[in-house]
């Protein structure tokens, strides 16, 4: 154990101790097992900080306090079936999910409509009765040299875990509503692992709501493993309140010939961070990785990625936009790592901000780390403002200078969503982004 543990890292080992013989008592053997190697990794790495290059932009202390170690929380309070309708996708006849403070809550979920075969419950279910997937693939695929992830870990209670078994498709989209409820400010832990077969294919939305006022942190951490020839579609729409933090730590691992998409959208939240790492267990795996934020107030968002080319012929695909008001800030940085034998690697990425405050910030760092000699990478970045050319032409067409803004603030806006395959998701995402972009 490190003997320079910080007050609050301190708090967290004393309550896993406290923990460990109450809350977190009665599980398998193969959770007991995971959560104190987890505390132990823990304690020899902390929390990040901002002496960190990765962390030099945020500091995880300023919302995460030793105070609110204390009121880790896997108390659940009723969410009410209004905000649950308000928070699915209008016209989306499709099953849903409901996941309450980190716990699954199937009273409150319709999951009728998924084909026999297919697997939701919770990870202590999972322990138990799908022993052979579960010990496959939870906490796999984290990185133990990232404190958040393994206090989660350490921590973990109830959760998510979705398995589509081999040569399955799930024609529908998986809707699945993150709901905070806490009525005081808390720190939840919510868990998921997404397990695809080979030859089976996966469509989630997912939306992180707050019922109430509260700032809460949310230390999210998600695995997901995409089989051979197999599909996997994620969208995450993060839309808590003005007070709330959320860090989201995203591990996605492919095999052959599989293909994954993933689209964060990032629009309302106090801090929002985002790790997203992606990596090839084999060749020919495709990646598209987009993201578009919201910057408002004092608010901060931090986008970091990585794809790592292990393999070759694989090919990845990344794009993420921003627009930032008033004192917000904006951070992206996006690693392309393309390792010794990752011949003939096609990979792209993009980072595009629009700054509309003379007080808003934003930091871009794209990267391609290359170790190979026959690949086709490039990466760019660009912020400015909206362009004054543009916005003179459609006023002198008639229009104001607030319908120029959000018509081109719009158009910015909607080519990150343009490639959703679900034509009712990509029409909402597409509504809902021409909403909040003004």
């Amino acid at each position: 154990m490190s003997e320079k543990l910080s007050e609050t890292e301190s708090a967290f080992v004393s309550l896993h101790r406290t923990m460990v013989g109450q809350a977190l008592n009665g599980n398998s053997a193969s959770l007991v097992g995971l959560r104190q190697n987890a505390i132990n990794t823990f304690a020899n790495v902390g929390l990040p900080a901002r002496k960190s290059e990765a962390w030099k932009y945020t500091n995880i202390n300023a919302v995460l306090t030793k105070e609110l170690a204390a009121r880790l929380s896997f108390d659940t309070h009723k969410v009410k079936p209004r905000l649950v309708n308000e928070s699915l996708i209008p016209g989306l006849d499709s099953p849903f999910v409901v996941v309450n403070n980190g716990v699954l809550d199937l009273d409150s979920s319709n999951l009728s409509n998924l084909p026999n075969g297919v697997v939701v419950t919770t990870l202590q279910d999972a322990a138990e009765k799908h022993r052979s997937v579960f010990d496959s693939h939870f906490g796999k695929y984290v990185n133990e040299t990232e404190g958040l992830a393994v206090l989660n870990t350490a921590f973990v209670h109830g959760g998510l875990f979705v398995f589509v078994p081999k040569g399955i498709e799930v024609a529908e989209t998986l809707q699945v509503v993150h709901v905070v409820s806490s009525t005081e400010s808390s720190f939840i832990q919510p868990r998921t692992l997404f397990v695809v077969e080979e030859a089976a294919s996966l469509s989630v939305i997912e939306r992180l709501v707050s019922a109430t006022d509260s700032a809460t942190v949310s230390n999210r951490v998600i695995e997901t493993y995409t089989g051979k020839s197999s599909r996997l579609s994620i969208i995450r729409v993060q839309d808590e309140n003005v007070d709330s933090s959320t860090v989201t730590s995203l591990y996605s691992v492919q095999e052959r010939d599989s293909y994954v998409y993933d689209l964060t959208l990032s629009l309302s939240g106090k801090l929002i961070r985002n790790n997203l790492n992606f990596r090839h267990l084999d060749s020919h795996c495709e990646t598209h990785l987009n993201g578009f934020f919201i910057g408002r107030g004092d608010n901060q968002i931090d986008n970091h990625s990585i794809v790592d080319h292990a393999m070759p012929d694989c090919y990845s695909n990344e794009t993420f936009k921003g627009v930032l008001y008033d004192n917000s800030t904006g951070v992206f940085n996006g690693k392309v790592l393309v390792r010794r034998d990752a011949q003939r690697t096609n990979a792209y990425q993009s980072n595009r901000s629009i700054v509309v405050s003379d007080s808003a910030h934003m930091y871009s760092k794209p990267e391609l780390e290359i170790y190979a000699d026959d690949v086709k990478c490039s990466h760019g970045a660009t912020t400015g403002r909206l362009e004054p050319e543009s916005m003179f032409y459609l006023q002198s067409r008639g229009l104001s200078e607030e319908r120029a803004r959000a018509l081109l603030l719009g158009a910015f806006a909607r080519e990150v969503v343009e490639s959703v395959a679900n034509p009712v998701v990509r029409e909402y995402l597409t509504d809902e982004l021409n909403r909040r972009v003004l």
